[in-house]
């Protein structure tokens, strides 16, 4: 903001000084346009573009779109599937450049999704369950057990958990090799699959037809780095209430705790997984109205450590 004076000068006598305040904004610029289509090609331009200035376009990573421009203009035409960013520097005539402006654009299918974790009893195989990131625009995910053996079509986000229990692998010094994979869907279709994770369950062991052995457990999805099976007792700055529970389930966590590393997992006695959240608060309340009277299994994990769990009774 600059302030500019005037005063008036007669024979000598000066008069009254005026002032006026003037101030330059920049203008709030950004990028108008769809966020996400699925093939062909879209517009887009620039809100409260001042005048005399110039455009210079730009798109990355290359493969997914073609960019063609035209002043204020960009057209993307689909030539693969994937994020694109969208960039736009502008500038004015006498030099002045203006903050870059980005914008990400969903284009086709998604990326592949990544398995992030992979837990599994690999003595009896009485279950196998896994995480999956969710990429960007994704609706929904198709898991894909032993190449068509045994398909789940997850709608949603949560989606990306994945769930066989038991594998039906039980012949008794038999060892089994199983494939699973993953892919993310959206309104525009399927996307590539996720590298394949393999793994081996067995020799099954004698003991299996009584519930047998552990395996390699993990529960939680922790990317690259799976829980470690641990024994744990009720910590006693975790407090879990009402119980019995009706309508809201509230998880008092310790001061203490570090929330990016918490992970909260509360299932039925049938071991169906009903929630897992990473909590963003010490307080986290969690609705229970929706749930079938009976016992219920809150599991609190910090990093790879269980670090409480306890359970829980609901009232119809």
């Amino acid at each position: 903001m600059s302030s500019i004076n005037a005063t008036v000068s007669l024979n000598g006598t000066n008069y009254n000084t005026n002032s006026v305040n003037v101030s330059i904004t920049q203008p709030n610029l950004s990028i108008n346009g769809l966020s996400s289509f699925c093939s062909g090609s879209n517009n887009y331009f620039i809100n409260n573009l001042p005048c005399n200035v110039t455009v210079s376009w730009s798109a990355a990573p290359y493969g997914i779109a073609n960019l063609s421009t035209n002043g204020n203009t960009a057209t993307l035409t689909q030539t693969g599937n994937g994020d694109v960013t969208l960039q736009a520097a502008v500038n004015n005539v006498c030099g002045q450049n203006y903050p870059s402006i980005t914008q990400t654009i969903h284009i086709g299918t998604p990326n592949p999704p990544t398995i992030t974790n992979l837990n599994y009893d690999n003595t009896c195989g009485t279950f196998v369950e896994a995480y999956s990131d969710v990429p960007a625009n994704t609706t929904g995910f198709i898991w894909n057990f032993n190449y068509g053996q045994v398909i789940q079509n997850n709608p949603g986000t949560s989606g990306n958990y994945f769930l066989l229990k038991p594998l039906g692998q039980n012949k008794v010094g038999f060892t089994y090799y199983d494939y699973l994979s993953v892919q993310a869907t959206n309104n525009c279709g399927i996307s590539a699959p996720s590298a394949t994770s393999a793994f081996t369950v067995g020799p099954i062991a004698s003991n299996c037809g009584s519930g047998g052995g552990k395996g390699f457990l993990s529960t939680g999805p922790i990317i690259g780095q799976p829980l470690a099976e641990s024994k744990a007792s009720t910590n006693k700055n975790v407090r879990v209430f009402p119980n019995p529970v009706r309508a809201s389930l509230t998880i008092q966590l310790p001061d203490s705790i570090h929330l990016t590393n918490t992970f909260i997992t509360i299932t039925n006695m049938d071991g169906r997984r009903i929630v897992s959240l990473h909590p963003n608060s010490l307080n986290p309340v969690i609705t229970t109205t929706l749930w079938a009277a009976g016992m219920y299994l809150v599991t609190i994990y910090e990093g790879t450590k269980k670090i409480a769990v306890q359970q829980v009774l609901k009232y119809e």
